[in-house]
């Protein structure tokens, strides 16, 4: 759900000693990743991303504001994706260590995925994987409403504009 400059900011302060061609390469397995959601049978995702990360420009103001109404437009269109925005006011929650993705399918067991700057861990076991779905299930009851995370959205793309 990243676009190229947002991922490329992304990417160059994960890795700051990376070469370019290792950045883009990066950057270009993320914009893949994301051509899933134009397909008809797409995957749905249901992403609660915390608030403070609108607060952090990554590469430029418009760098920003192309992201978040990427996010926005995603998750306000036709296309298979909710977002949640997680207030600050909402204070700790059971996921907010890192990045954490569950995938569940109609034909296999379900997944977790956690990712960090230089690690990644693929969760196969069901007892932690059922764990990893109670926490999720905690962040977004505390999380805004989609609705309201629209609102979110769009004010973060009108402070970034100005």
């Amino acid at each position: 759900m990243q676009t190229a400059n947002y991922a490329r900011g992304l990417m160059r302060a994960s890795l700051p000693y990376a070469p370019r061609t290792e950045i883009e390469s990066h950057v270009q397995a993320r914009l893949e990743r994301g051509k899933l959601l134009d397909r008809s049978n797409a995957p749905e995702i249901w992403a609660v991303i915390h608030e403070a990360c609108f607060g952090i420009t990554v590469g430029s103001p418009q760098t920003m504001a192309a992201q978040l109404t990427h996010l926005r437009d995603l998750s306000a269109g036709d296309s298979p994706v909710i977002v949640q925005v997680m207030p600050g006011s909402a204070g700790p929650h059971p996921l907010m260590y890192g990045s954490t993705i569950l995938m569940t399918f109609d034909d296999a067991p379900s997944i977790a995925y956690n990712e960090g700057a230089h690690t990644a861990q693929l969760i196969e076991d069901p007892a932690l994987v059922s764990n990893y779905m109670r926490s999720y299930h905690h962040v977004r009851a505390a999380a805004l409403s989609p609705a309201a995370s629209l609102t979110v959205l769009e004010s973060a793309v009108r402070a970034y504009r100005t």
